[in-house]
C-alpha cells in the first residue's frame, strides 16, 4: 500500500507539470507589441528559433530618429543587464555578445549595459531610445536581457532572454497635408456643397424671378408719360 500511494502522488505530480501553463519569462516589453507571447523569450534573435520565427501582424509605426519610450519588466530577477539593438531589414544582422561583458557587439547595437544590477529593481524600467535616421518598412528593434549569475556564459542557452518589436519608419506628414482618406472625404463635401447650393439658386430662379414670358409682355407694352396723355394740352389751354 505505501508503495501504491507513493506511485499516486508521483502521477499526481506528473500530471500537474503537464497541466501546469507556461511561466512568465524572465522580461517582458509591456510598452509595445511584441512579436511573441510572454512565455517565448528564449531562443535567439526574438524569443523562438529562427527558423519559426517570422514578422508579426502587429507593426508599430515611427519617424525616423524619433525618440520613443520602452517599458519592460523583469518577471524574474537575475543580476545581469539590458541591450537594445535595431536592425533596417528583418533580424538577421542581431549578434550575440561574446561574454558576459561584451559590450556593442556590432553596429545594430543602440544602447548596451543598462541598467546593469544585482538586486532585483522595483517597479519597471523605463528607458529612451533614439531610433536610427532611416526609413524601413521590415526593421525590428531587439530587447535582449544578459544575465550574468550563471556562468559559464555560453550564447543561444539561459544565459539570454529576448523580446522584439516589429517598426515601420517612415517620415510623418508635413504640416498641413491631407491623407489620401482626409483628401476624398474633403472633395466629397465639397461636392454635397455645390448640389445644395444648387438646388437653392433653382429654388430662388422658380419662385422669385420673372418668368420670360412676364418679361416679354412687360418690355412690349408703351411706357406711358404725362405729355403722352389725350388732352393733356388742352387742359393746359383752358386753365390759361
Amino acid at each position: 500500500m505505501p508503495a501504491e500511494r507513493h506511485l499516486i502522488r508521483l502521477a499526481v505530480a506528473g500530471l500537474g507539470v503537464l497541466l501546469a501553463p507556461p511561466a512568465f519569462g524572465h522580461v517582458f516589453l509591456t510598452s509595445h507589441e511584441v512579436r511573441h507571447a510572454r512565455h517565448q523569450i528564449k531562443y535567439p534573435p526574438c524569443g523562438v528559433q529562427a527558423s519559426a520565427s517570422s514578422r508579426g501582424e502587429a507593426v508599430s509605426t515611427f519617424a525616423p530618429g524619433q525618440v520613443i519610450t520602452l517599458t519592460f519588466d523583469e518577471y524574474v530577477h537575475h543580476p545581469g543587464y539590458f541591450r537594445v539593438s535595431f536592425d533596417s531589414d528583418g533580424d538577421d544582422d542581431f549578434v550575440e555578445p561574446a561574454d558576459y561583458w561584451d559590450l556593442y557587439t556590432n553596429e545594430t547595437v543602440l544602447l548596451d549595459g543598462v541598467f546593469p544590477h544585482e538586486q532585483r529593481q522595483q517597479g519597471p524600467y523605463t528607458l529612451e531610445v533614439t531610433l536610427p535616421e532611416v526609413e524601413c518598412d521590415r526593421c525590428t528593434l531587439q530587447l535582449t536581457q544578459i544575465m550574468t549569475d550563471k556562468p559559464p556564459y555560453v550564447p543561444a542557452t539561459n544565459d539570454l532572454y529576448y523580446n522584439c518589436i516589429d517598426l515601420v519608419l517612415a517620415p510623418s506628414p508635413s504640416p498641413g497635408a491631407l491623407s489620401i482618406g482626409s483628401l476624398l472625404a474633403l472633395m466629397a463635401l465639397k461636392r454635397r456643397e455645390r448640389g445644395r447650393h444648387a438646388a437653392t439658386c433653382r429654388r430662388w430662379r422658380s419662385c422669385c424671378r420673372p418668368s420670360a414670358r412676364t418679361r416679354t409682355s412687360r418690355s412690349s407694352e408703351p411706357v406711358s408719360s404725362a405729355r403722352s396723355r389725350p388732352g393733356h394740352r388742352a387742359d393746359r389751354a383752358t386753365r390759361a
